[in-house]
C-alpha cells in the first residue's frame, strides 16, 4: 500500500530531484511516468515526476477538466483524505513516437472514508499528448470503464459485507 502525506502534497517539491528530472527522449519520458505509476502511485498521491509536464498541461476526466499542474495538485489534495488503502495498478504503457502520443492502462482500487465505505473499483486508460520534442506532457486525458456518473454513484453505493461481516479487501 502506499501512505499518502496530505501535508507534503501541496508543498513545492523543489528540494527533491526527482520531481525535476526531465526526459531528453520518449524511452526516458516512459521510464519516468513507470516510476511514477509503479512506485509512486501518482494517481493517488499526488507524487508526480514534475519535469515531465508543461505548467499548463491540459487535465481531463469524465468528470472535470482544467489545466495546470498545481491546479491538478490542489484537486487531489482535496481528494486524498478520502483514500482509504488506495492502489493503483499498471497495466500496460505504450508510446506512439509519431503520433506524439503515450497510453496508459490501469486499474485504480479504494475505499472512500465514509461511514457506508464505498468501494470504487474501475479500469481507466490516460492519453498523454507529448509536445513536439516527446519529452515533455502537453496533455492528460483520462478515459474509464464507466461513465463519469457511474463512477459518482459508486460513492453512493455502500460497500458490500461478507456473511460473517467482514468487508471485502479493497
Amino acid at each position: 500500500m502506499y501512505g499518502v502525506n496530505v501535508w507534503r502534497l501541496g508543498e513545492n517539491r523543489q528540494d527533491d530531484p526527482r520531481r525535476l528530472d526531465e526526459a531528453d527522449s520518449i524511452d526516458a519520458l516512459l521510464d519516468l511516468l513507470r516510476a511514477d505509476f509503479e512506485q509512486h502511485a501518482y494517481f493517488v498521491t499526488g507524487d508526480i515526476c514534475e519535469g515531465i509536464y508543461q505548467q499548463d498541461c491540459f487535465y481531463g476526466d469524465p468528470t472535470v477538466s482544467f489545466i495546470g499542474l498545481q491546479r491538478w495538485r490542489s484537486n487531489l489534495q482535496l481528494l486524498v483524505p478520502f483514500l482509504e488503502q488506495p492502489r493503483i495498478i499498471l497495466l500496460s504503457l505504450a508510446a506512439d513516437p509519431q503520433a506524439r502520443m503515450v497510453q496508459a492502462e490501469w486499474r485504480l482500487i479504494t475505499r472512500l472514508r465514509l461511514p457506508w465505505q464505498p468501494r470504487i473499483d474501475i479500469l481507466g486508460a490516460t492519453e498523454y499528448t507529448l509536445d513536439a520534442s516527446c519529452t515533455k506532457i502537453e496533455r492528460h486525458i483520462e478515459s474509464w470503464s464507466v461513465s463519469g456518473t457511474e463512477a459518482l454513484a459508486m460513492i453512493f453505493r455502500p460497500a458490500r459485507r461478507h456473511s460473517a461481516g467482514c468487508s471485502q479487501a479493497p
